[in-house]
């Protein structure tokens, strides 16, 4: 098949089209880089950014790029927003542009938009409380009224809609272009096992700060618990924060530490949280049974649920810290884990497959 993956979120596409290749697959991808995560695409387009400086060049680039974008059997989109979301209607225009000149067209699930904000409150907790209380202030921007409109315009002639995880497929489970779940896919062969050994007998817990999402994510419990144990258990733990790191200087750190807190709020791993575990670090995090039900009901997830409540946190640490004899053999049991269900080109096939019911 001929593939075109545009947009980027935490390695999604890049994963997913080194899968596709891996399998024969003629795969372009477009994307910015997600930030300061700074992955490598085929061709890059602005997907946020737009400044006096830029502006003709964000504005033309994509126009000057438009041939390499016909002509495919499949274009995926990883949100409703590609082509600047600063500029609504031209993003609109050009993606119903794709629409006419490619035979299909999905969107992925992957990140924040109306459906999922709508649904996440039934939940029994959500990131979106953390998110208002401390980085959206002024509301959320999902329910802007030019935000919702070009997301439901979008998802009114896309082929199909695909969730990467449990809350994603909450926000679309209603919704008549729900395909199934799928995983997210981690590149196995790039991030390498090594094996979680401890220094001296100490615990290094390391949390990621990212600007903007420190609410999302739950951070003021995470820290606060943090902050505590150690207090507790000077000798027996390290604690480390680091934040807006790219994916080389990610990966990096985690050779320095064992277990990774990922996010308070989460029901589901995300990539950050996958990519830790396959290089064979355990992981606190989302760990909710019911997110991975559509893995199959006799799952082992080795990853450890967390909660937004310091309390909780406090004591999933001290349990790892009385098993920290343990620590090699949870670490291998996170890389198997990744390997059995979120290999890419596993989920390569799974893209295939949903691709080719239509």
């Amino acid at each position: 098949m001929k593939i075109l993956l545009l947009g980027e979120f935490s390695g999604v596409h890049l994963n997913l089209a080194n899968g596709l290749r891996h399998l024969g697959h003629t795969v372009l991808f477009a994307a910015d880089g997600d930030g300061y995560r700074n992955f490598k695409s085929d061709i890059f387009i602005n997907t946020n950014a737009l400044n006096v400086k830029t502006i003709v060049k964000d504005f033309m680039h994509p126009i000057n790029e438009i041939e390499n974008f016909k002509g495919y059997d499949v274009v995926q989109l990883i949100s409703p927003f590609i082509f600047n979301k600063k500029i609504p209607f031209y993003n609109t225009i050009f993606l119903r542009y794709l629409k006419k000149h490619n035979k299909k067209i999905y969107l992925i699930s992957a990140g924040s938009s109306y459906n999922i904000y709508k649904a996440s409150f039934a939940l029994k907790y959500t990131s979106c409380t953390g998110c208002l209380q401390y980085d959206k202030k002024y509301g959320c921007p999902q329910i802007k009224p030019y935000i919702k409109f070009v997301t439901k315009d979008v998802e009114s002639f896309v082929d199909g809609i695909i969730p990467l995880a449990y809350e994603y497929q909450n926000g679309y489970k209603d919704h008549p272009k729900r395909k199934n779940t799928i995983s997210f896919p981690v590149d196995t062969n790039k991030l390498k096992y090594q094996e979680n050994k401890l220094t001296n007998g100490v615990v290094t817990f390391f949390h990621g700060l990212n600007e903007g999402r420190s609410g999302y994510k739950g951070t003021r419990f995470i820290k606060e618990a943090m902050e505590n144990v150690r207090a507790k258990y000077p000798s027996d733990v390290d604690i480390a924060f680091a934040g807006n790191l790219s994916f080389e200087e990610y990966t990096e750190l985690l050779t320095k530490t064992n277990v990774v807190i990922d996010q308070a709020y989460s029901y589901c791993l995300a990539m950050n949280a996958l990519s830790s575990m396959a290089m064979g670090r355990v992981v606190m995090g989302g760990a909710e049974p019911v997110a991975y039900e559509y893995l199959g009901k006799d799952i082992y997830n080795p990853a450890i649920n967390i909660l937004p409540d310091v309390k909780q946190i406090e004591k999933t640490m001290i349990d790892i810290l009385d098993r920290k004899d343990e620590i090699i053999e949870m670490g291998l049991a996170s890389r198997t884990f990744v390997e059995q269900y979120f290999n890419y080109t596993d989920v390569a096939k799974d893209f295939l497959n949903t691709w080719k019911e239509d």
